[in-house]
């Protein structure tokens, strides 16, 4: 990376205008060596089979480990799910985008590391944007301090959306054995509790990035789609809900309609971001 390279006065000296190209070049060429490096190896492996002596064989064994082991660096080791599974289902039919769960909890390796990480966001936003031509939506972890942040690192690495926010890291505890709920030990929570944290983080990185945002968390009611649209999300998912109502989706629907029609709005993306923030106490309330 450039910026482990660069002398740190120099480093600091810079201005952003002037860095912030070279983390572009720099993250571009890494995605697409770590790519290369991929289907030289397939290809390596497929020579190898057909090789016609025990000599070839041997280089060809040697050239396979040269090739691995650089797919096998711990951050490729990561990315490279994502990069294999963007280039299968790129050739699917019926998929229209890829959504990548960079920030679930319940993934032991990769999903919390990417998620936490502005870098390590780019990096696997990048490595499967050049891998498919399909619409690439990270789903952006709230168990971070500033989810604006890791929503611009997604933008400027290629992302043509985010979806927020996943599932908050949370414990349970039986209380009569003093042992987890979850055999994990931690899971991510979800439902109608995260909701009102899920519309805060959804309004900030609304102020902060221009492409579109997928709202969710905890949307059970009309009202509670609405509040993520209005906060700024372009569109919004349900998932506890339809545990409890598979059928939530057309009474959703029906209610939007109505809400469109009471207020008299042509189109549901003239609410997207259309909080009033201007009249508001000046006094701030925590409790």
């Amino acid at each position: 990376m450039i910026a482990r390279a660069l002398p740190l006065a120099e480093h600091t000296a810079m201005r952003e205008a002037e860095l912030g190209p070279l983390f572009e070049a720099e993250l571009a060429r890494e995605a697409e060596a770590f790519l290369a490096a991929h289907d030289t190896l397939r290809e390596v492996r497929s020579l190898k089979a057909s090789a016609k002596s025990a000599r070839d064989d041997e280089e060809w064994e040697e050239a396979a480990a040269h090739w691995q082991s650089l797919i096998d660096e711990p951050r490729n080791r990561r990315v490279l799910p994502y990069v294999e599974l963007a280039k299968i289902l790129s050739d699917v039919d019926g998929i229209a985008a890829l959504e990548l769960n960079i920030s679930c909890p319940n993934i032991k390796e990769g999903g919390i590391t990417f998620g936490c990480s502005v870098h390590g966001t780019a990096d696997v936003v990048r490595a499967v944007r050049a891998a498919t031509a399909l619409p690439v939506i990270p789903k952006l972890t709230p168990n971070v301090t500033d989810i604006s942040a890791i929503a611009r690192a997604a933008e400027d690495a290629g992302a043509d959306a985010v979806s927020l926010v996943n599932t908050f890291l949370a414990m349970a505890i039986d209380v009569e054995t003093r042992r987890p709920r979850l055999s994990n030990i931690v899971g991510g929570l979800s439902g109608p509790a995260i909701r009102p944290i899920a519309v805060r983080m959804v309004y900030e990185c609304r102020q902060a990035i221009r492409i579109p945002i997928i709202g969710m968390g905890g949307i059970a009611t009309t009202a509670d789609a609405l509040e993520f649209i209005i906060a700024g999300a372009s569109a919004v998912q349900v998932g506890t809900a339809n545990f409890a109502d598979p059928l939530i989706w057309p009474k959703l629907l029906k209610g939007l309609e109505a809400y469109l029609e009471r207020h008299r709005i042509a189109r549901i993306s003239e609410l997207t971001g259309t909080i009033d923030t201007t009249a508001r106490d000046k006094e701030w309330i925590s409790s």
